[in-house]
């Protein structure tokens, strides 16, 4: 296996190493409570090893992880260290995202005693450690269909406007100003795309208890959602290192059969009637399952009592 990272004992790589690979990798933030998991592989010339520690330090601050493995001597040995990163104070940074040094050491008894061997730290290789978390999260995503009734518009699954209501929540602490990535995108399933981004006033209401409800078109209030088309709604909200991301899908209007309005009709199954005037159709969005189907020629060649659930074509 290739590592990304190493660090070499005081005498350098040919006395001791630890290659390893981290996630989250360096330079992605990470908060108190996060999961890092370090996989790789040490190696220390000179003597063996029953555990490995990790140690994250500012001046006269220390916290601590380990595991405990054999790493026979002068032998490249695999391991897999797994810690929850620490909650840290003003003294150890400041600012809402600050960089935090690491090494490695070596110790020749469990639970790290006895005699131990520290790697130089790597001025590149810091923790990036995310003070606070805003953690946005949805608690009401509702948008439907509608139409016009009136001087009001009512739930219908035939509208070509869409409306609803968003709730969202923050951690405790947070405030809509702390919210920077406010965006929505529309995809339709004929390829069609539209964004656009969430106001202040919106994302207000979007936190209060009772949410942001619309009782007239609002957020889409531009745009006009074909019947015959899925659409997906996409929210992303939060802050550069804090995203949630939720949707919700607008279906296609539906039928299990339309007869269009044209005066020179159509009728069409399981979708609406795509007939213009002087263009009549026969339109069907379900498979077809022809059971025992005969095939004729000319119309005098169709018998007199045709059987129901055949098909018959008739060549004109």
């Amino acid at each position: 296996m290739a590592y990304s990272y190493q660090q070499n004992v005081y005498e350098g790589a040919s006395y001791g190493y630890v290659q390893y690979n981290i996630s989250p990798d360096i330079g992605t933030p990470i908060s108190a409570g996060t999961t890092v998991t370090i996989t790789g592989k040490a190696y220390l010339k000179n003597s063996a090893s029953k555990s490995l520690q990790l140690c994250i330090y500012r001046t006269g601050a220390y916290k601590y992880a380990f595991v405990n493995l054999s790493i026979p001597k002068a032998t490249a040995t695999d391991f897999t260290l797994q810690f929850q990163m620490w909650q840290l104070d003003a003294n150890w940074g400041s600012g809402r995202v600050f960089q935090v040094p690491f090494d490695f050491t070596f110790w020749t008894a469990a639970n790290c005693e006895g005699d131990g061997n520290t790697t130089v730290a790597v001025d590149a290789q810091k923790l990036s450690y995310l003070t606070y978390r805003i953690s946005p999260a949805a608690r009401v995503v509702l948008f439907d269909r509608y139409s016009a009734s009136g001087s009001g518009y009512v739930k219908n699954d035939e509208g070509t406007l869409v409306m609803g209501s968003l709730a969202i929540s923050l951690a405790t602490g947070r405030s809509v100003s702390d919210i920077t990535v406010a965006s929505v995108a529309v995809t339709g399933d004929d390829g069609s795309s539209k964004s656009l981004t969430l106001s202040q006033a919106v994302l207000t209401a979007a936190l209060s208890s009772e949410g942001y409800t619309e009782s007239a078109p609002g957020l889409f209030a531009s745009m006009s959602f074909n019947t015959a088309n899925n659409y997906t709604i996409t929210f992303t909200i939060g802050d550069a290192y804090d995203k949630a991301v939720f949707s919700v899908l607008i279906a296609r209007s539906f039928a299990n059969m339309h007869l269009s309005g044209v005066p020179t009709g159509g009728v069409a199954f399981g979708k609406f009637s795509s007939a213009q005037p002087d263009q009549p159709l026969f339109e069907c969005a379900y498979p077809i399952v022809l059971v025992g189907s005969a095939l004729y020629g000319s119309s005098s060649a169709m018998p007199a009592n045709p059987v129901e659930g055949q098909l018959y074509f008739v060549v004109e």
